[in-house]
C-alpha cells in the first residue's frame, strides 16, 4: 500500500498524472511563457503550488497579476527562474484580485539571468509575441519575460 502511495506521489506533475512520455515541469513553465500551452496560466499557477515550488498566496499583486517567489530557484531552458507570475478569468486559481481592470491571461517568470541570455532564449520562439521587460517588482538585476494573450500571441 505504501509503495502504491509513493508512486502516485511521485508520478504527479503539472497538468495531474505524468507518463512516461510527458514533460517535466520546467518544460511546462517553458510553454506557458512561450505561448504554447495548451491549459490557462491558472491551472499551471496551481499546479506550482500542488508540487509545493510556491505557497498559495502571492507576494505582492499589482494590476490584478499575482506574483509568487519560488520556494527553489529553477532552470527553465537555459534561465535561471526565480518567480512567476499570472492571471486568468478561468477560475482554476484562486487569484487574490486588486483594483484596475484585469488584464488578459498572462503568465511569466522572473529571472536573474542575463540580457543575452534572454535574448537566446528568446530567439528560439520567432514569430511569437513574447514581452521581455527589463525591470521586475523584484527588484535591480531581475527581469521579466510572460505570454500575454492581449500580446496577441499564438498559442
Amino acid at each position: 500500500m505504501r509503495r502504491a502511495i509513493l508512486a502516485v506521489v511521485g508520478a504527479l506533475t503539472l497538468g495531474g498524472v505524468a507518463t512516461a512520455g510527458e514533460p517535466k515541469m520546467e518544460e511546462l513553465i517553458a510553454r506557458q511563457v512561450a505561448c504554447r500551452a495548451p491549459s490557462p496560466p491558472g491551472a499551471a499557477l496551481l499546479d506550482l503550488k500542488r508540487a509545493n515550488l510556491i505557497d498559495a498566496k502571492p507576494v505582492w499583486v499589482t494590476n490584478r497579476l499575482n506574483y509568487f517567489k519560488l520556494k527553489r530557484p529553477l532552470m527553465v531552458e537555459g534561465l535561471r527562474v526565480v518567480g512567476v507570475f499570472g492571471f486568468d478569468d478561468s477560475g482554476q486559481f484562486p487569484f487574490v484580485r486588486s483594483r484596475g481592470t484585469g488584464p488578459a491571461d498572462v503568465f511569466g517568470v522572473v529571472t536573474s539571468s542575463s540580457d543575452t541570455l534572454i535574448a537566446r532564449w528568446r530567439s528560439r520562439y520567432a514569430g511569437k509575441e513574447i514581452v521581455w521587460d527589463n525591470e521586475s517588482d523584484f527588484g535591480p538585476g531581475f527581469a521579466q519575460i510572460y505570454c500575454s494573450k492581449a500580446s496577441g500571441a499564438d498559442e
